[in-house]
């Protein structure tokens, strides 16, 4: 590429092509700062030290020339994931809208690695943070959690220097290449989403307001209809309980009645069979004993 454009130039200055041309390119290597970790073209910053809202996090990143991290392989999410802390969840630069997600550093959504059930997509959700085993939530927009940042070689900061051509030529062609920090609309988009997420949070914050209200009132009139209701039956029933004891008295009245009555048939029916069953051996036994006394008189007469 340098060759080519050397010979551009060269071409467009009067020189003949048969003249050697030899590029010499010294490339610029760009250190992470101090306490930043290095994993291949990016830098990246932890800091669990802290719990902060989503404003805060992209604030701290922005004062530090970095922004909040972008995530594109599964190699770089061991990596970064390699760094957090059991229990703690950290805000990562995926955010929502319109209920897409995308990064604000206009990276590709070309990975993710959402824990299952995730993303639910809630009105409350905003953005993205990544939690134990690297698997990643959506979360409201009034968490407050630990943040990473991230510098990309690619994109920010100066990446190659290149020498200008040896002397001998007719022309010395100065080539330095220098990429600097392009990240303005994007934070100004960011911005504005986040103004956006801001109001969002807090109209559901006072929706939240109303709809307890809501419900409070709505639990209070559920109870007093309750009350009375309660009132109400604890009065209907005490005429018909009335009722029901007069007329199971008369009911039990009118079946002892019938059992007396029954009870005293049943008496003069025995008795009868009684009698009727006893008279003819009550005469014989009448006799009997009559037979009996006459034969005793005799006796004694005879003794005299």
């Amino acid at each position: 590429m340098l060759l080519i454009i050397a010979s551009i130039a060269i071409l467009m200055s009067g020189v003949e092509p048969s003249t050697p041309i030899v590029a010499h390119a010294r490339r610029y290597v760009y250190r992470c700062p101090k306490d930043w970790f290095s994993y291949r073209n990016k830098c990246f910053f932890f800091d669990d030290s802290q719990q902060v809202s989503l404003r805060q996090a992209y604030e701290h990143c922005k004062s530090k020339n970095a922004s909040l991290v972008s995530i594109h392989s599964e190699r770089e999410n061991n990596f970064i994931e390699s760094f957090t802390q059991r229990n703690i969840g950290y805000w990562i630069g995926l955010i929502a809208e319109d209920y897409k997600f995308s990064w604000i550093d206009g990276s590709s959504l070309n990975y993710t690695n959402w824990s299952m059930g995730r993303p639910s997509l809630m009105s409350a959700t905003c953005t993205a943070a990544i939690m134990e085993e690297g698997f990643w939530y959506d979360v409201g927009c009034s968490s407050h959690m630990s943040f990473m940042c991230q510098i990309d070689l690619d994109k920010d900061g100066k990446k190659e220097v290149m020498k200008p051509l040896p002397k001998g030529n007719t022309t010395e062609l100065l080539l330095i290449k220098e990429e600097h920090i392009k990240i303005n609309d994007d934070i100004r988009k960011f911005e504005n989403k986040i103004g956006k997420l801001t109001n969002l949070s807090d109209e559901i914050d006072s929706m939240k307001t109303f709809f307890d209200a809501r419900l409070d009132n709505i639990i209070a009139e559920v109870a007093k209809n309750w009350s009375d209701l309660t009132e109400k039956m604890k009065q209907l029933p005490i005429p018909r309980q009335e009722e029901h004891r007069s007329e199971e008295k008369a009911s039990n009245h009118g079946t002892n009645v019938w059992l007396f009555v029954l009870t005293t048939a049943v008496v003069i029916v025995s008795i009868a069979l009684i009698l009727l069953f006893f008279q003819p051996n009550m005469k014989n036994v009448s006799i009997l004993f009559k037979s009996r006394a006459n034969s005793v008189r005799l006796t004694d007469d005879g003794d005299i």
